[in-house]
This record gives C-alpha cells, structure tokens and sequence, in this order.
C-alpha cells in the first residue's frame, strides 16, 4: 500500500495550508518562520533579507522602503503582493525561494496592518500574531519594527 501526502497548492484558498504550516511549530520542531530566523541567522543573513526585498515575487524591482513603510501605499498594492508571495512560496521553489516567498509574505501582512489596520489573511489573528512577534527581534530595522507594529495592529 503506498502512503500518500497531502500537498498544497497556490490557490487563494490555501489559507489552511499555511496556517498548517506557520502553526507547525507549536506541535512539532518544524516551523516555516524558525527556518526563517535560521536563514536570518546565517553569516549573510541580514545582507540577504536586504537583499531580496528589493526584488518582488514576480521579479520587479521594488523600492522596500517605500512599497512596505509608507501609509501612502494602498491597501490593494500590499494585497496584491502578498497574493504573489502566498503563490511564490507554494510553488515549488528551493528552500532559499521559499523563505523569500515568506519574508514577503509576513512583510505585506505587517504593513497592512500597521499602515491600514487591516487583516489581508484569513487566518486566525494569533497565528500570525505569533508569527510576527517571533520574527521581529531576528529582523534587520527598520524591518523587525514593521513586524512587532503589525502584530500590534491585528492584536488590536
């Protein structure tokens, strides 16, 4: 008899899918945002994340700083990109594209939140509540600040 594996996929209605994931940490020693932090971790860890924000998930240059810190942003631009990081994380890349694909991800949800007050995901606040707050100290600034005042903002 052969085991199958459930998989996930990069449709708009995987939020189950990453909840699943992003909670893993709390049942077993695998959690996405702890391979996150170990990436972070690494002796290029910080130039990295640096580094792979200023390229979105469709592969446009982007200006980080002014894309995910200013209140000037409309929502459907983060929403927009944070539905690519969602997809370019499920699809199938190595381990290094899918913690880009998460850095964006968590990234668009904080400065949503932060900057419009507003929950682009599905999934239970305290997920990624928890998500943020555990990522935020492991952020180079001004990153790990739009983290913790995202969390701030959906724990709100």
């Amino acid at each position: 008899m052969m085991d199958t594996h459930p998989t996930f996929g990069a449709s708009d209605g995987n939020d189950d899918a990453l909840r699943s994931l992003l909670g893993l940490g709390h049942i077993t020693d695998y959690s996405p945002v702890a391979e996150l932090r170990r990436r972070l971790s690494a002796a290029d860890g910080l130039s990295w994340f640096d580094r792979i924000l200023l390229e979105d998930c469709q592969g446009h240059s982007v200006d980080p700083q002014a894309l995910l810190l200013s209140d000037d942003v409309e929502l459907d631009i983060l929403d927009k990109h944070y539905r690519h990081a969602k997809q370019f994380y499920f699809s199938g890349n190595a381990e290094d594209g899918k913690m880009r694909g998460l850095a964006w991800y968590l990234m668009t949800m904080a400065a949503a939140a932060a900057h419009h007050d507003a929950k682009l995901s599905s999934q239970p606040t305290a997920v990624l509540v928890d998500a943020l707050l555990e990522l935020a100290p492991d952020l180079p600034e001004p990153w790990g600040t739009l983290a913790a005042e995202g969390a701030l903002a959906l724990d709100a």
